[in-house]
């Protein structure tokens, strides 16, 4: 008998695995363990069913299937072509009662001494119930995904212009003279302010705990999208705070994730406006350099002490402070802020004097 025969069916008697070893010269089967016959229905002594030299038993082939017939071809041809080695595969075999199940299959290709015949040693494990797991996980994940994208462009855009509408409206009409319209206005305006931070905190701590959240890339004007991003707090600011941008030319053009750059820069301007005092001033300056985009954010506000500087990053920060005009903090911005910079790729660094203000610069990829 074989020697790889004999390995094999010692090793077997103590896994439930299935197992096979197949002479590629002769095209047939030397070994089909009963544990491979009950799974597939293939006698211990069936035969390969191909020509000799065959790089996979046809028998087994017969019961793939078809879409996954070029993937196994390739994965045996290329272990029989190197002569030696292993692969790993994962398919789906029919079986006697005609469900599909799922196989890990470990192949080995050994060359006999005496002979220099190749072999084939096959070790699989049914992942069925894995594989089910794996693809209901991978459905759930992708239908979270469509919702995360409705809430990013979808829902949030509409809300925004509900809210800066209902802002202006309380600016321009004379609300005095009709309470309970002023009642209405506030009441939109709140409704909207309140929903929409919900939405930014729903962002934040989905793409803060679940960092692999697929990137998708979109071009975009980045001049257009900080104009209106800075657009937003002029008109909701209460405090006459002055917001300035400066650009390099009338627009620039890059390829990124705009919901992570948004939630980048909207969290840098929060901060920003939250440690300003009344009529400070917050700009935002945009560079084109050949390779990458330089975002600075600068405020002339209360500073960051320097003994809360190597800790700004930290989750939950002890660097936590209240605003300026006593807004309670999370300690969850500047955290997310890095770990989305670092998703695109990009470098954070940041400048401060206690009492001066602070400026972050964030450096991405074209």
């Amino acid at each position: 008998m074989h020697s790889s025969i004999t390995f094999l069916q010692q090793l077997v008697k103590q896994s439930t695995d299935l197992a096979f070893v197949y002479s590629v010269q002769e095209a047939r089967f030397l070994y089909i363990s009963e544990s491979v016959a009950a799974f597939t229905g293939l006698a211990p002594d069936s035969s390969g069913g191909g020509q000799p030299q065959q790089p996979l038993p046809l028998r087994l082939l017969e019961l793939v299937p078809q879409e996954e017939h070029a993937y196994l071809r390739s994965g045996f041809e290329e272990l029989i072509e190197k002569g030696a080695g292993s692969a790993a595969l994962e398919f789906r075999v029919q079986r006697p009662d005609q469900t599909l199940s799922w196989l890990r299959l470990k192949a080995y290709c050994l060359q006999e001494e005496a002979t220099g015949n190749l072999q084939l040693l096959g070790m699989a494990e049914d992942i069925t119930r894995r594989k089910e797991y794996e693809l209901a996980l991978l459905a759930m994940k992708e239908q979270k995904n469509i919702v995360i994208q409705v809430l990013g462009h979808d829902l949030r855009a509409p809300l925004n212009t509900i809210s800066l509408s209902m802002s202006l409206m309380g600016r321009e009409l004379n609300l005095e003279e009709n309470k309970s319209v002023k009642q209405l206005v506030e009441i939109v305006e709140r409704t909207c302010r309140n929903s929409l931070d919900m939405i930014k905190e729903v962002l934040n701590l989905e793409y803060l705990e679940t960092q692999e959240l697929g990137i998708k890339k979109t071009r975009i004007d980045l001049v257009a999208r900080m104009q209106s991003q800075l657009d937003a707090f002029r008109l909701l600011d209460k405090a006459n705070k002055t917001f300035i941008l400066h650009t390099t030319t009338e627009s620039i053009y890059t390829t990124i994730d705009s919901i992570r750059l948004m939630l980048i820069m909207e969290n840098l301007l929060t901060n920003a406006y939250k440690f300003t005092e009344a009529r400070g001033r917050i700009e935002v300056s945009l560079e084109e350099r050949p390779h990458t985009i330089l975002i600075t954010v600068a405020d002339n506000g209360i500073g960051i002490p320097d003994a809360l500087k190597p800790l700004i990053f930290d989750k939950f920060t002890r660097a936590r402070r209240k605003g300026t005009q006593g807004e309670q903090p999370v300690g969850l911005g500047m955290h997310l802020i890095k770990t989305m910079t670092d998703q695109l790729d990009g470098t954070i660094r940041f400048e401060s004097q206690e009492g001066k203000g602070t400026t972050f610069y964030i450096e991405l990829p074209k």
